[in-house]
């Protein structure tokens, strides 16, 4: 529901910015004219960056559907998020360069998608240690009970947005869901900001994404390979 809603508002700007690897679909003539995917992290994010680039459009398509294998532990979980954040960090900022003020884009749909990663994903991520450090100098012993507060708040405000989502959508939730919607706040307002703040910070450090497995070694260099025999970008 949440990359539905998403997707869908990015799709109406014209920025939609990744179409999921899992299930996508390029015209033929698209595919050869930018010579494939990329042999590095991220292909999906990567070859629709490029696209927008030359000039082509990318388009969510809500009615679609497909079955996904999810991650079913923590450490698979855990594995798949780390490598998503350290690949669109990787591609974003070191291969795009989208953080330079002085890069002109072809259409103003661009920056609505480079801002959207930049505003809501990048920088809340690397100011929460700042946010709990700020807010612990102001409460002191009370830090606990005024985060709890705002867990409460934020807790009510999931509940409308889940709601609004159900009712756009057509969608039901089962008494399970309903009751994993209680550490829904957790989950976003806590846990992924920490994983997604540890994923950037080893990108920003160590650039991890290049010894990512995910795209076996042996894969890329044989890609590698065939696009210097083609003289292809």
């Amino acid at each position: 529901m949440s990359m539905n809603g998403g997707r869908s508002f990015l799709d109406k700007l014209n920025a939609l910015s990744c179409c999921s690897g899992a299930f996508s679909c390029f015209r033929a003539s698209f595919f050869s004219h930018c010579h494939g995917l990329h042999t590095g992290p991220g292909e999906d994010l990567e070859i629709i960056l490029r696209a927008r680039q030359l000039g082509f459009d990318s388009k969510f398509v809500e009615s679609a559907k497909a079955s996904v294998l999810a991650p079913e532990t923590l450490g698979g979980l855990l594995k798949q998020r780390l490598r998503w954040d350290r690949d669109e960090y990787n591609i974003r900022v070191n291969q795009y360069v989208e953080l330079n003020p002085f890069q002109s884009m072809n259409r103003l749909s661009e920056y609505f998608h480079a801002y959207d990663f930049y505003f809501f994903n990048l920088l809340p991520k690397l100011m929460f240690p700042f946010y709990l450090i700020y807010v612990y100098s102001i409460f002191g012993n009370m830090t606990l009970e005024f985060l709890l507060f705002v867990y409460l708040y934020v807790y009510y405000f999931y509940y409308f947005i889940i709601a609004i989502n159900l009712i756009s959508n057509f969608h039901y939730l089962t008494v399970f869901d309903l009751l994993t919607t209680a550490i829904f706040p957790f989950y976003q307002g806590m846990f992924m900001k920490a994983v997604r703040l540890y994923a950037y910070s080893v990108e920003i450090l160590f650039s991890q994404s290049q010894y990512d497995d995910y795209v076996p070694f042996r894969i890329r260099h044989a890609i590698y390979k065939l696009r210097l025999q083609t003289q292809c970008p």
